[in-house]
């Protein structure tokens, strides 16, 4: 009974891509924001970080559709009803996990682009994290020289946020996009993994 509930939850969550996207967007802004800034900020907090999480998550899933796209293969980003149910668990927790869902790729035509499975699944994986390193150093960028305290934040919240998606995306365990990124080069995903924690702890 309870595989047959959570196949239902799936393909309601599922049904539509846009809609999954918007339901992983929103759930990671609230994840973001935690129960105790909720509580002493109120809901204006969560309306700022869901204007943060819309380029950082959204840009991540879309780098990744976008790169397996360009080598023919189909993309589509997908909730997973049971990471979404424990990521936002830790809503009231000092820590945060953010396992929403992914992008699921298929890739019948790789032999017509000469590369292997793993060197594509590779390059679709470096794609999101990576977007998230560009995003996050921009927005360091314009943080140090943005005048205002209301503009300062923002810019604030935005690299940091994009910073620790990027070093969390790239922690080398499955199902993680790191996980991908080590199989597919050891130095690279270790050279990421170093520019993000340098862009989180400035």
């Amino acid at each position: 009974m309870y595989i047959g509930v959570m196949r239902r939850v799936y393909y309601y969550l599922n049904s539509n891509e846009f809609i999954a996207l918007l339901i992983s967007i929103i759930a990671v802004a609230l994840i973001f924001t935690g129960f105790k800034d909720m509580i002493i900020y109120g809901i204006g907090v969560l309306m700022i970080n869901l204007t943060i999480t819309l380029p950082a998550f959204a840009i991540h899933e879309l780098a990744h559709r976008f790169i397996a796209r360009r080598y023919g293969c189909k993309a589509r980003y997908f909730i997973d009803p049971f990471g979404l149910t424990v990521s936002l668990f830790t809503f009231f927790l000092p820590f945060r996990l953010i396992a929403l869902g992914y992008v699921g790729v298929s890739c019948p035509h790789a032999w017509y682009y000469g590369a292997s499975l793993r060197f594509i699944e590779g390059r679709i994986a470096v794609a999101g994290p990576l977007s998230n390193i560009i995003l996050s150093i921009t927005f360091y960028a314009l943080y140090n020289f943005m005048p205002g305290d209301f503009s300062a934040f923002i810019l604030y919240r935005l690299y940091k946020l994009n910073a620790w998606l990027a070093l969390f995306n790239l922690l080398p365990f499955p199902p993680l996009d790191g996980y991908k990124v080590f199989r597919y080069s050891p130095l690279l995903s270790l050279m990421l993994i170093a520019a993000s924690l340098v862009l989180f702890i400035l």
